[in-house]
């Protein structure tokens, strides 16, 4: 078969001469046939355009790379800028980025892609600045540009000619490759003339092109995750070989972050040892330095491995410089703070000192400046990504700092440990701490679990421990409880099981089991952990009173009222001889013990107590700290119970503010201070309103708490109330018998808030005229009431009483009469409910069933004698 052109070099004349005959062949055709046989040559190629040129000279190193995928926008964003003439050339553009992002296999696609448009595509490796000056001067010779300087002339002469050429020419494209090097870019931009005509493309690892006004930086991202998968895929494929399916090759993909670079490594390594993309991935894992760090011939082979491709600029750092990266080589790839590095840490000090010893150098003396030139010099060689305040680092970057340290790899995660340690606060509990803790978390999360496969004990088992108390300050429970379980490991192997460092572990995933609901698994955690404090710890000790405030707490929520309120007032004495009665750690300590007098019905005696704790922890924290606005909710509670609702709603109403503020409107907390304000709402009559902010908290508390917490169950029972004060008690049955469920199976049939929503039941089904199932339900709530009943919280008494009327309905006058004689004694005990609206209503209902039992009017004088004055 013969080629044959027609004579004007017009594809339309092109056939092929075959035997005796001319068979002519389509335009598209043609060019098919053209471009594969002068790509497969990587010869002259003939262009197509108006004046049917062939490009002169072309100096491109390799073919084009049948494999390449994506960056359609990159490109057609750099063709547009090249073309835009804002006098007579478009601005130098420099493509930049990461090395293994592909910057020069973009400038080679851009000049295959665009070879019509030039009569010289020029291609210059300038790596550095004798590089480019010997690179650019060769472009004399003869089998490039063909200059008579080209022989007998020295290299400045050379460049001098080099530069007149390119000054006189117009369509040409001069790509110079690698310019990473500040001294690099200098000399660029010193030779580059504005008075040029035709196209410059520099590639860079470098970012800080803005200090440049003439030249137009074009950042190179990474691969997305589609264009990274069929890249693995296409290049796979075109080996004849199967890895597998798409959901492996994007599992690889994702595992090398999307780097083109190493996308060609882990494709090459595929198909020369014909494995898997899954077991490429296990390899990743297994060995991660030998398949990074292995030479894989064939394909589109580029000209260093993944590992050398980031040992080349290394090479080029400082001590401090080397230093922040392999720090950072164990953290989270985003976000690394810049507060991490600071001149006063003692850990950078070690780490520099190192660096310093590896490369025979003495130690640099550390300042904010130093560090910040660092930061920039990490930038420039695009091994970071700097932004204010932190930075980010390729995962890749992060590899293979960590695959290079061998046997110092230990040595060096201590050392980044201890860094996130030294800007750990210990107070995780505070709220104004948790901004600082929040940009270490991610960074503790991906570092952690390498110091536990090591088995580094500190100060892995401390951040471990602040790890689970900040995550469940945050709510984050299922996690919370994976690093609190941890730290009760690693206190046990490093303490034993006698020390208190172990028994504060255990108390710590006390705290998180009774949050979420798992009483008896709490209580003993919290019963274990007091013993060891007792044990190991002078009876005084802060720590006790932690244990004896968690038992008690517990305790309160089980109505185990006396014991509970023993122990918590043993943590108050404690904890105000160990701090002094001032310090704000008494505050929680008053609540606490407020908490169980109020449960206990003594109202008066826990405002007090309430009303101290507020005035201590707000002279500490001032008025927006989340701890001020936990003592403002349960104030303003219990001043709902004495019935001075406008002061408790203001109390509510500032809570809810300080805590969306400070803990974000989706926090539990926040759903805690909904609930009560609707409440609140409940009391004025407010239903609709009730109704809409009851459905934000029950969205919190199921989404937090799962659907069986006795706090959803709460505002399930709120729910209710607003549908029944609205008259639609049929819809309010199923939200109680739902309560009803969980608060038996969580808190047992004998809690006061399982008769609590009995009470609700019983009333709902007496509307529902069910007086036998309200009956039963009333029953219920008389029984665990009576034990419980206190002249303090006259409410609840009133409440009592009314559980009488499924009895009268019912005709159980006897019972409906013991229901009605102990609310009335109750009440009259307490001189100052004498005279209540409350007591003459209760006493009025003990008439009336007294007049139901056919009492004569002797007998019911008899009865009432003794609670009515003569």
């Amino acid at each position: 078969m013969l080629l044959h052109f027609g004579s004007h070099g017009d594809y339309g004349e092109l056939g092929i001469l075959e035997g005796d005959g001319y068979v002519a062949i389509d335009q598209r055709s043609a060019e098919e046939i053209v471009e594969l046989i002068y790509s497969r040559y990587d010869t002259e190629y003939p262009v197509r355009g108006p004046t049917h040129k062939r490009v002169r000279i072309w100096t491109v190193p390799t073919a084009a790379n049948p494999h390449f995928t994506g960056r359609e926008v990159l490109l057609a964003d750099l063709e547009r800028a090249l073309r835009h003439r804002s006098d007579t050339s478009g601005r130098p553009q420099v493509v930049h980025g990461l090395g293994g992002l592909g910057k020069t296999q973009l400038a080679v696609e851009y000049a295959w892609r665009h070879r019509a448009d030039y009569d010289a595509v020029l291609w210059v490796v300038a790596d550095s600045p004798e590089a480019a000056a010997t690179n650019l001067a060769a472009l004399c010779r003869q089998e490039v540009l063909a200059l008579p300087e080209a022989k007998e002339h020295e290299q400045p002469e050379q460049l001098d000619a080099v530069f007149r050429w390119l000054r006189s020419h117009e369509r040409w494209l001069l790509v110079l490759d690698r310019v990473d090097s500040p001294e690099a870019a200098d000399y660029v931009m010193r030779v580059l003339e504005p008075a040029w005509k035709g196209h410059v493309v520099v590639t860079s690892r470098r970012s800080d092109w803005t200090q440049y006004p003439t030249m137009r930086a074009v950042s190179v991202p990474l691969l997305e995750e589609s264009e990274a998968v069929s890249f693995l895929l296409g290049r796979v494929s075109a080996g004849d070989f199967d890895a597998g399916p798409a959901d492996e090759a994007r599992a690889v993909a994702i595992e090398l972050g999307r780097l083109p670079l190493a996308l060609e490594q882990a494709a090459a390594y595929v198909l020369r040892h014909r494995v898997s993309f899954a077991e490429y991935r296990g390899l990743l894992c297994e060995a991660h330095a030998q398949v990074l760090t292995a030479r894989s011939p064939g394909g589109t082979d580029y000209p260093a491995s993944v590992a050398e491709t980031w040992t080349i600029t290394e090479r080029r750092l400082s001590p401090a410089a080397r230093a922040i990266l392999r720090l950072a080589a164990f953290l989270a790839p985003d976000d690394i703070p810049r507060g991490l590095f600071t001149p006063e840490s003692p850990t950078l000090t070690e780490a520099l000192r190192k660096i310093a010893e590896e490369l025979g150098v003495s130690p640099l003396q550390m300042t904010v400046t130093t560090l910040e030139d660092a930061l920039v010099e990490l930038a420039d060689c695009s091994m970071i990504t700097l932004v204010p305040g932190r930075f980010s680092c390729h995962p890749l970057v992060q590899a293979v700092q960590r695959d290079r340290m061998g046997s110092l790899v230990q040595r060096w995660l201590e050392l980044s440990l201890w860094n996130l340690s030294e800007q750990m606060p210990d107070e995780v509990n505070e709220v104004r701490s948790w901004g600082r803790v929040g940009t270490l978390q991610n960074h503790l999360e991906v570092i952690l679990p390498r110091a536990l496969e090591i088995g580094i004990l500190e100060p892995t088992g401390r951040l471990v421990n602040l790890l689970g108390l900040f995550l469940e300050l945050k709510a984050a429970f299922p996690e919370a409880e994976k690093w609190k379980r941890v730290a009760l490991d690693l206190a046990k192997i490093a303490y034993g099981t006698k020390h208190p460092n172990y028994g504060m572990a255990l108390g710590n995933l006390g705290q998180l089991v009774f949050e979420t609901n798992r009483i008896p698994e709490a209580e003993k955690l919290f019963r274990e952990a007091l013993s060891v404090m007792e044990a190991g710890l002078d009876s005084m000790h802060p720590w006790v009173a932690i244990q004896l405030t968690n038992l008690g707490l517990l305790l309160r929520e089980k109505n185990q009222l006396a014991e509970a309120e023993q122990l918590l007032e043993r943590a108050l004495s404690v904890t105000k001889a160990a701090y002094g009665p001032q310090h704000p750690k008494v505050a929680p300590a008053l609540n606490n013990l407020a908490l169980v007098t109020k449960s206990g019905g003594c109202l008066t005696k826990a405002e007090e107590m309430y009303r101290r704790a507020l005035e201590i922890i707000t002279a500490a924290f001032g008025s927006a700290d989340p701890a001020v606005s936990n003592v403002m909710g349960n104030l303003a509670m219990l001043l709902r119970e004495l019935r001075r609702g406008a002061e408790a709603e203001q109390l509510v109403l500032r809570a809810l503010e300080i805590d969306k503020a400070a803990l974000g409107p989706d926090h539990p907390v926040v759903a805690k201070d909904l609930h009560y304000l609707t409440l609140l709402h409940l009391d004025t009559g407010r239903f609709e309103m009730a109704r809409s902010l009851l459905e934000r908290a029950l969205d919190i508390n199921e989404r937090v708490y799962g659907d069986s917490h006795p706090k959803v169950a709460a505002i399930l029972v709120s729910q209710a109330s607003s549908l029944v004060e609205s008259r639609h008690p049929a819809e309010a049955e199923p939200l109680l018998r739902r309560a009803y469920s969980i608060f038996l199976s969580s808190q047992g049939s004998s809690h006061p808030k399982v008769a609590m929503v009995s009470m609700n039941l019983s009333w709902v089904l007496m509307e529902l005229h069910r007086c036998d199932e309200a009956e039963f339900f009333a029953r219920k709530a008389a029984e665990i009431l009576k034990a419980t009943l206190s002249s303090d919280a006259p409410g609840e008494v009133k409440a009592y009483a009314d559980l009488s009327a499924p009895m009268r309905a019912t005709g159980k006058f006897e019972e409906a009469e013991a229901i009605l004689e102990c609310a009335v004694r109750v009440l009259h005990a307490n001189q100052s409910q004498r005279e209540t609206d409350q007591f003459r209503e209760v006493l009025q209902m003990y008439f009336d069933v007294l007049k139901m039992r056919k009492r004569t009017d002797e007998e019911i004088a008899s009865r009432l004698a003794e609670f009515v004055p003569r």
